[in-house]
């Protein structure tokens, strides 16, 4: 689920113009908000469950826009450390937002209001990915993964590669992106 949702994050925020991937990826984004805690907390609500699949869905076909940091430092973790995808993209997250935040603030903004989240501002939508990975009982920093802090560098040279990272909205640099695994692993926000 949380997989699905950087599909569609990633996509409303990535560089370049394509309004229909970015509008299906709102979407999707809203289904996720509805859907995923109650999928995780029943898993034999096969309507919620169904409801995921099609955010699933709508999030592979959002992403043809492109992704972001998320994807690359989650492909290079998961390549190096044997982690799997989802939780490590879970983890990530809101170190990446908080990173291309100046760069995401309107479109955060925007995505805040179509939540109905409690605070229409761009940090809500940061608070309310955090809230879900609590309720999903997901780990905050790479530590609480088995992540271990001299393999960092080499992390971020692979991911700095990613071409999933050449969307990204802040563009990324070497040190950009140690800084944002550092902070991952120390739980720095």
């Amino acid at each position: 689920g949380m997989d699905a949702l950087s599909h569609s994050m990633e996509a409303l925020f990535a560089t370049g113009f394509h309004p229909f991937a970015e509008s299906i990826a709102i979407g999707a984004i809203k289904i996720i908000k509805e859907n995923l805690v109650k999928a995780y907390n029943n898993g034999d609500d096969l309507y919620v469950r169904g409801m995921m699949l099609t955010a699933s869905i709508m999030g592979g076909a959002a992403f043809q826009k492109g992704l972001g940091s998320m994807h690359g430092i989650s492909h290079a973790i998961g390549g190096l450390c044997d982690k799997a995808h989802g939780l490590t993209i879970a983890v990530v997250m809101p170190y990446i937002i908080k990173h291309n935040y100046s760069a995401i603030k309107e479109k955060l903004s925007q995505l805040s209001t179509v939540l109905n989240l409690k605070h229409n501002t761009p940090s809500s939508v940061l608070d309310w990915i955090i809230q879900t990975r609590e309720q999903l009982q997901i780990p905050n920093d790479l530590q609480q993964i088995g992540i271990e802090q001299q393999k960092l560098g080499i992390i971020s040279e692979i991911a700095i590669d990613d071409p999933t990272v050449s969307t990204n909205p802040v563009k990324m640099d070497r040190d950009g992106m140690l800084e944002i695994l550092t902070n991952a692993y120390e739980g720095k926000l």
